[in-house]
């Protein structure tokens, strides 16, 4: 008998039906929201620290390559954003998640909120101070908006943006 031989057929197909089973778990979980969810692994303020982390680092790659858009503008980084605060999070998990990342979160709008604006129901976030340099404010605008007015149970519609504005 071959002492090099590690597995037999048998030891084979076990390991085999081990590891396909190990994998169609995690992937099941991943694909249908299960607990093993890489996002839902982590708690609300990792994900704010994460976010801050990316926002930083785009921000520094815009700068570097003189990319930043002064004025009303701005530098969209909603695509950014909605990888730490999805579509159908709560707006409690997502003010958590924006305060982690250093962001002031304005209080929610009520039904009698003023002005004709169609975004006058979304709750507002800022990081007011990104940088300094080379004379230009940074600010970090979020905004989560509710499918109707008042419904602040989960988040419909998110944008942010970097904006660079003179002092």
């Amino acid at each position: 008998m071959n002492n090099n031989r590690s597995f037999s057929l048998g030891g084979r197909l076990l390991y085999a039906n081990f590891a396909t089973l190990l994998i169609l778990m995690f992937w099941g979980s991943v694909l249908f929201g299960g607990e093993s969810s890489p996002m839902n692994a982590i708690s609300l303020d990792q994900r704010g620290g994460q976010l801050r982390i990316e926002i930083e680092r785009i921000y520094h790659q815009l700068k570097r390559e003189k990319k930043l858009v002064s004025g009303p503008k701005g530098n969209d980084i909603g695509e950014i954003v909605r990888e730490y605060v999805r579509i159908g999070d709560s707006f409690d998990d997502a003010e958590t998640i924006l305060r982690s990342a250093g962001f002031t979160v304005h209080p929610r709008p009520g039904l009698d909120a003023t002005g004709n604006r169609p975004d006058k129901y979304h709750v507002v976030a800022f990081i007011n101070s990104l940088d300094h340099e080379g004379g230009h404010h940074i600010q970090v605008i979020v905004s989560l908006g509710p499918k109707t007015p008042n419904d602040y149970s989960s988040i419909y519609q998110i944008s942010a943006g970097i904006f660079s504005a003179s002092p």
